[in-house]
C-alpha cells in the first residue's frame, strides 16, 4: 500500500448537532444543517420547534482556498488539495451560545469587515434579529449587557480577557 492511500484528509463544512442548557433548565438542540432549533424541557419533553428560514451559504472557491490554506507547502499539500471533496453548501452556522437570560445567539460564520454575524433568538425560540459583534467563543460569559471574551492576538504572549458592551 503506498503512503497516497493511507492518507485522511478532514472533510471540511461538514454540518453539526449543537446544543446548549439554558438558565431555565430547558435543553436547546440546533442543526446546522437544516437550521432547525429545538427546545426541550429538563424532562426531554419537547416543548418547541423552530425552522429558520434563510438563504444556505454557498462553498465559494475563496473558502476552499481559505481551507488548502492551512496545510504546509509540502507533498501534504498537494495530497488535500487532490482529495478534498467540498459539499456545495456551507452550514447554516457554526456556533451556539445560550446567554444568562437564555436568549440563543448563533453564530452564522458571515463577516463584516472585522465584525461576525450572529442570529439572535428568544429564550422561547422565535427569531428576534441579526447582529454584528466581534467574534466571541462559545465559553464567553453573557450579564447585564455585557460580553466578556477570552481572546489571543498575534502581538500578545498570553490570552486577553476583553468586555464588549451591547447595545
Amino acid at each position: 500500500v503506498s503512503d497516497e492511500g493511507m492518507m485522511m484528509i478532514s472533510a471540511p463544512f461538514q454540518p453539526d448537532l449543537l446544543w446548549g442548557i439554558a438558565p431555565s433548565g430547558n435543553i436547546i438542540v440546533a442543526n446546522s444543517d437544516d437550521y432547525v432549533i429545538k427546545i426541550y424541557s429538563p424532562a426531554l419533553e419537547l416543548l418547541k420547534e423552530t425552522k429558520h428560514e434563510t438563504k444556505k451559504p454557498k462553498v465559494t472557491n475563496e473558502d476552499e482556498d481559505d481551507y488548502l490554506s492551512d496545510w504546509k507547502d509540502d507533498d501534504a499539500k498537494l495530497m488535500a488539495r487532490k482529495r478534498a471533496r467540498f459539499p456545495k453548501y456551507k452550514p447554516y452556522f457554526d456556533a451556539l451560545i445560550i446567554d444568562h437570560e437564555g436568549y440563543l445567539i448563533i453564530l452564522t460564520g458571515g463577516t463584516d469587515g472585522d465584525l461576525s454575524i450572529y442570529d439572535v433568538f428568544s429564550p422561547d425560540g422565535e427569531f428576534v434579529n441579526t447582529v454584528k459583534m466581534p467574534r466571541v467563543r462559545s465559553s464567553a460569559i453573557f450579564t447585564d449587557g455585557v460580553v466578556y471574551n477570552i481572546e489571543r492576538h498575534d502581538d500578545e504572549a498570553d490570552p486577553t480577557v476583553h468586555r464588549y458592551r451591547i447595545r
